[in-house]
């Protein structure tokens, strides 16, 4: 099946005329990139801070994996990735992250002013910082502790 990029192309294009300032799109099939593109100002390594709007795709994700069976929210997170136990996580849920009540530290919590000071901006490390709350006791925004 062939892939036609067009619409994608046109639809960036016209983003960055009208005031965008850069862009960059990707097309996946069957795990693998078969197309890629910056536009704008953006250039091949340029990296976005994109935060919250990974929401709805991981959650999306998650939800697949709970209809398969492969994810069970009320597990431990260090059940799935043995590492993120470290610092007493150990027993934080999946479902307390979803809920954002694992008591995680906020950025400002650790005196993070910017996403380059915070633990997970390094790929392939995990946060090394302990809860600062018992879990299921605080609702806290801490978008930026999974990678």
């Amino acid at each position: 099946m062939a892939l036609d990029i067009t619409a994608l192309e046109a639809a960036a294009e016209s983003e960055i005329e009208v005031g965008l300032t850069a862009c960059q799109l990707a097309v996946a099939r069957d795990n693998e990139v078969i197309w890629a593109r910056s536009f704008g100002s953006a250039t091949d390594t340029t990296r976005f801070w994109i935060a919250s709007a990974t929401k709805p795709i991981v959650s999306s994700a998650l939800f697949h994996l709970i209809a398969e069976n492969k994810l069970d929210i009320a597990k431990p997170v260090a059940h799935y990735a043995p590492e993120f136990g470290a610092n007493g996580k150990q027993n934080v849920t999946v479902e307390q992250v979803l809920l954002m009540t694992c008591g995680f530290p906020s950025a400002e919590d650790i005196g993070a002013t910017q996403h380059a000071e915070l633990p997970s901006s390094q790929p392939g490390r995990s946060n090394p910082n302990p809860v600062l709350s018992t879990p299921t006791t605080a609702c806290r925004r801490t978008g930026f502790w999974l990678n």
